[in-house]
């Protein structure tokens, strides 16, 4: 007859749904924020990597290479030879007397003459050559496609600018002068090792003749 007599409701309790909306919001953003995190951790371990890998090769010192960033680039200019057939030269120099400086001026000076020897090789040598300090007071170089005569002249160069130069610190002057011997990697002589010993033991000639003086694998 038109009168309403009974009301029907369904009803749906949705506390549990929100609750997992919610929840799932907050979950969410945590994750965003974990992604970010760790992208960003990434990032940062990915350049102490780089960083390490840097340090293992460098000489913390003179920031130079070290003797096995060295080893590295000879290994890789041995390649090159294996296919260009150009020699390449190695120089071991070594600053005379070294111990003398640092028994009478203290080690604090000699760190200073190691640093200022590795500013001027770098600042005489070629863009293509590499320097590392070789341990203690020596230094190592390596001459990509280099013949004799122009291993010869590199190293007369940097004994020369070293000799002349004039060292200060601490209001003392410090003079030194270097001893360099060098050996040829041509196709009369290919062992690595056998070649940087070669280079030593010009060193050590020159050493004993008197010091200051470059001697060559022809000379020895």
């Amino acid at each position: 007859n038109g009168t309403i007599t009974h009301f029907l409701a369904v009803k749906i309790d949705d506390t549990e749904r929100k609750r997992a909306e919610e929840q799932l919001k907050l979950y969410t953003a945590k994750l965003e924020r974990s992604n970010t995190i760790k992208d960003s951790l990434i990032g940062e371990l990915q350049e102490l990597k780089k960083k390490l890998e840097v340090s293992a090769k460098t000489d913390p010192l003179t920031g130079l290479n070290n003797r096995r960033g060295m080893m590295e680039k000879v290994d890789y200019e041995k390649l090159r030879f294996d296919r260009s057939k150009r020699p390449f030269a190695f120089i071991i120099g070594d600053i005379d007397h070294f111990k003398k400086i640092n028994d009478t001026y203290g080690h604090d000076a000699g760190d200073f003459i190691l640093c200022q020897v590795a500013h001027h090789f770098k600042d005489t040598l070629r863009g293509q050559d590499t320097i590392c300090r070789w341990g203690g007071e020596e230094f190592f170089v390596l001459l990509p496609e280099t013949d004799l005569n122009g291993a010869i002249l590199l190293a007369e160069k940097l004994r020369a600018r070293i000799e002349k130069e004039i060292f200060e610190h601490n209001n003392h002057t410090l003079r030194i002068t270097m001893s360099f011997g060098l050996s040829i990697f041509d196709e009369s002589y290919q062992d690595i090792d056998a070649c940087i010993k070669r280079a030593d033991e010009c060193l050590y000639k020159a050493k004993a003749s008197g010091r200051n003086r470059v001697v060559s694998c022809e000379e020895a």
